[in-house]
């Protein structure tokens, strides 16, 4: 069955994506080879905070909308469904595994946000994040340091996404469990509840069945036939 849901922020949602500039620094550190130039490094050097979470931390659609990729939310389901039981003592997903992976797929591959700026708005005009600024430690070393944390905050956010659920892998009602056990368990972005933080929280706050297959149990509308006449 195909299910529309729409997710709303129950609380602000920083991101901090891993971009190119990243994978690549890592890459190399491992003892990679970069196949195209040399490695452009994540530098905040000369920049505002607006702009460095522009560049550097905010997560872009196709068409440069904001919102967050599917494999972000999946991942937060995948947390939530180790609070949701199956059948006697078999829960949803455990530590290393999970069985949404054949009961649930995400149709999108990025799901934007409904509060938008206008594609392609340049950074200084963007009113719909604001740069989030936090005191962080530095842990990649012997003598720990003080360090700013910089990072996009959505105060105000709530998206759309499709999924295609196997009712004979999972039924319904369970699934919709683990989208509101996620919501308030692991969240989405940096900082969310599965990391000890109260950012990226959601509710579901619409379910709607587009398509529906031969077993679900569905009612179908009541029509009235109109009177016959005498």
């Amino acid at each position: 069955m195909i299910v529309r849901i729409r997710l709303e922020g129950i609380t602000p949602m920083l991101q901090n994506r891993a971009g190119d500039e990243v994978l690549d620094s890592l890459w190399v550190n491992q003892g990679g080879i970069l196949d195209e130039g040399e490695l452009t490094a994540k530098s905040n050097k000369g920049k505002g905070y607006r702009q460095y979470c522009h560049e550097y931390c905010i997560y872009r659609g196709p068409n440069g909308e904001y919102g967050v990729p599917a494999q972000n939310l999946f991942a937060s389901l995948r947390g939530g469904g180790r609070r949701v039981k199956l059948e006697g003592m078999t829960r949803i997903s455990s530590k290393d595994s999970t069985l949404l992976t054949g009961a649930l797929t995400i149709l999108e591959d990025f799901l934007p946000f409904e509060q938008q700026d206008p594609a392609g708005t340049h950074y200084k005009e963007a009113k719909c994040w604001v740069p989030d600024r936090r005191r962080g430690q530095a842990s990649n070393s012997a003598k720990k340091a003080m360090v700013p944390v910089i990072r996009p905050r959505f105060d105000k956010w709530s998206l759309w996404v499709t999924v295609d659920i196997d009712k004979a892998e999972i039924p319904e009602d369970k699934i919709k469990r683990v989208f509101e056990k996620s919501g308030r368990t692991s969240g989405i972005g940096d900082f969310r509840p599965s990391t000890n933080g109260p950012f990226g929280q959601f509710r579901v706050a619409e379910w709607q069945i587009v398509e529906a297959t031969e077993d679900d149990d569905i009612e179908a509308p009541q029509i009235e036939e109109p009177a016959q006449r005498m």
